[in-house]
């Protein structure tokens, strides 16, 4: 589980860090930012990290611990379920 939290952590970092520099482009006078609310410039942010490679691979990355982790604890699970098994015999 700690590397799937590691991995939302990154992805949320990059998100932030996103967010800022459509801040900083909407500050410097972007055309395409400059018009835009707080709520559509962090909304704008966000999309745009989203769809960047690096959020998609950090969100596979994230899905693929989670999935291990919920399969090791499902095998810990059966291992206890047949230790008590045993001893009841």
């Amino acid at each position: 589980m700690p590397q799937a939290e590691a991995c939302r952590a990154e992805w949320d970092a990059g998100a932030a860090h996103e967010t800022r520099r459509v801040f900083a482009r909407a500050a410097a006078g972007d055309r395409r930012y400059n018009k835009m609310t707080t709520r559509q410039l962090k909304k704008t942010g966000l999309w745009r990290w989203r769809l960047s490679t690096s959020a998609i691979q950090l969100t596979k990355s994230e899905q693929k611990q989670r999935e291990r982790a919920r399969i090791y604890l499902r095998f810990a699970e059966f291992r206890r379920l047949s230790t008590l098994q045993l001893r009841r015999r």
